[in-house]
């Protein structure tokens, strides 16, 4: 069904960033949102571990860029983690903590894919 809205959010080592694309019939695309927030997944690491700090601002940048695009409507989402979380030691736990605190369910890219 047309317009379809599809939101892609890269939650990658240093930035979440965020696309709201509507399509239209004749696969026409414009951005209805757009974002980039610095958040630090990839810094600061303690014993090959993400820190609580930027796990927060990750959860927190994702629960505000959901709420704006959810201003747009109804649209299928599409999430995607990269780097920071695949070579994390705790890179699954800031994963299943994501999905508690946003239920949103990132997909871990592998480093062919990215």
């Amino acid at each position: 069904m047309y317009p379809k809205k599809i939101a892609l959010i890269d939650i990658g080592t240093l930035k979440v960033k965020v696309q709201l694309r509507e399509y239209t019939s004749s696969n026409e695309m414009k951005v209805l949102y757009k974002t980039s927030i610095r958040t630090a997944l990839g810094r600061d690491w303690i014993d090959n571990c993400i820190q609580k700090t930027p796990i927060v601002n990750t959860i927190n940048a994702l629960k505000n860029v959901v709420a704006e695009m959810d201003k747009f409507g109804q649209y299928e989402l599409q999430t995607i983690g990269t780097e920071a979380l695949r070579k994390a030691d705790n890179g699954q736990e800031v994963l299943i903590e994501i999905k508690q605190q946003t239920s949103i369910e990132p997909e871990l890219l592998n480093q062919e894919i990215e």
